[in-house]
């Protein structure tokens, strides 16, 4: 037997869910993976660096260049970082994704959603289901708004001490100061957080492994301009 036709209600409750859904893949797809990207790949090009002077003993371990490129790396990924958890207002964020999918009603991203844009070709109805699973939990029938909350939660801890510094000492000097600025292993347990959320959120959305694939792809030819002698 198939199930009972939906009532008025019910309809315009998945209607919404519906919309929201949508709204989310566009984000998700769009402002965010952009940002998410370019946090990713400054901090696969400052890790690289930081190893290249760590192998060179030759190198000045003192320099008014690496006094730049921690300055203007550390600003740039500290901002980017406080745009992503940003909650407030009319913004397109991580944040401001994981707010709205823990305040709205319960199950804005179902089963049945998700399910019809992952590719069902090829007998992979049950491997979707069993994905579905490990991202909503076992035989849910919906995306628990409490996961998005713990998210929430999680982001806004690890980035807070992040955005504070941002705010007070990047954007402009604030009066009240700040005790201590956060450390680089800080920013990079936010990045490294923000990371992870990114990869699992769209998967989410987008019923696709493509965010995985494309934090793990080659970006060594960073180094390629490093290994001509165009320094004089």
């Amino acid at each position: 037997m198939g199930e009972p036709p939906k009532t008025p209600k019910e309809q315009r409750v998945a209607a919404l869910n519906l919309k929201s859904a949508e709204k989310w893949k566009t984000w998700i797809e769009g402002r965010i993976r952009d940002d998410v990207l370019r946090l990713h790949v400054q901090r696969v090009v400052w890790d690289g660096m930081q190893q290249v002077i760590h192998e060179n003993p030759h190198l000045p371990r003192f320099s008014v260049l690496w006094e730049y490129l921690f300055d203007t790396y550390t600003a740039a990924q500290a901002a980017a970082v406080r745009r992503l958890a940003e909650t407030e207002g009319q913004v397109v964020s991580l944040g401001q994704l994981l707010r709205q999918i823990s305040a709205g009603n319960q199950g804005a991203v179902t089963r049945e959603w998700w399910m019809s844009g992952w590719p069902t070709r090829w007998n992979r109805q049950a491997e979707g289901n069993q994905i579905f699973d490990g991202l909503a939990g076992a035989s849910a029938a919906a995306f628990p708004k409490e996961t998005a909350l713990r998210d929430l939660d999680r982001l806004n801890a690890s980035a807070a001490k992040v955005k504070l510094w941002v705010d007070r000492h990047v954007a402009h000097i604030d009066k009240r100061g700040l005790e201590q600025a956060p450390s680089v292993r800080e920013l990079h347990d936010a990045i490294d957080l923000i990371r992870s959320l990114y990869v699992h959120y769209s998967l989410l959305l987008t019923c696709t492994p493509d965010a995985r694939a494309e934090l793990a792809m080659d970006l060594s030819n960073w180094r390629d301009p490093l290994k001509r002698p165009w320094i004089t």
